[in-house]
């Protein structure tokens, strides 16, 4: 589920995105304990493999300043909170990191 608040504007040329996700996992949550299996590892990603008890939410603001008329600066910054479940994991989600940031900075040149 995603919302959505599109071009906030309080300035001329400056413009903002709000977005907020929630997600649920879809896969058994007694797949890993049957399979003996460790929750994946950093490199495999945080939603290598969510079950039905495990959820993630994220909340993205986008700002978008038109420096020129051909050229744009944007700033991307978001949250992401992942809440796995003790009784799924045993403890083996802590190996994760619960609180994950992303920043990203990009020119576009439009001609």
């Amino acid at each position: 589920m995603i919302a959505q608040v599109d071009k906030l504007s309080f300035i001329n040329d400056l413009s903002h995105v709000l977005r907020f996700g929630y997600c649920i996992g879809t896969n058994s949550p007694k797949m890993p304990r049957k399979a003996n299996m460790g929750y994946p590892t950093r490199t495999d990603g945080p939603n290598a493999y969510l079950t039905t008890t495990d959820t993630a939410w994220e909340l993205n603001l986008v700002t978008n300043y038109k420096i020129y008329e051909n050229l744009t600066i944007n700033l991307d910054a978001a949250y992401v909170r992942l809440n796995l479940d003790d009784d799924t994991w045993r403890g083996k989600q802590d190996a994760q990191w619960k609180d994950n940031y992303r920043i990203g900075l990009a020119f576009a040149y439009n001609f």
